[in-house]
């Protein structure tokens, strides 16, 4: 699941930033507030 995630995320221009960022802590915790809260 996390691979076909991060596919969507890169579709995203508003979530480049994200998985820029997908490694650290802040990405991971935008990452979980958009698509898991």
């Amino acid at each position: 699941p996390g691979e076909q995630i991060s596919e969507n995320f890169i579709e995203s221009p508003s979530i480049k930033k994200i998985s820029f960022t997908g490694s650290t802590e802040i990405g991971k915790k935008i990452v979980n507030h958009r698509y898991w809260s």
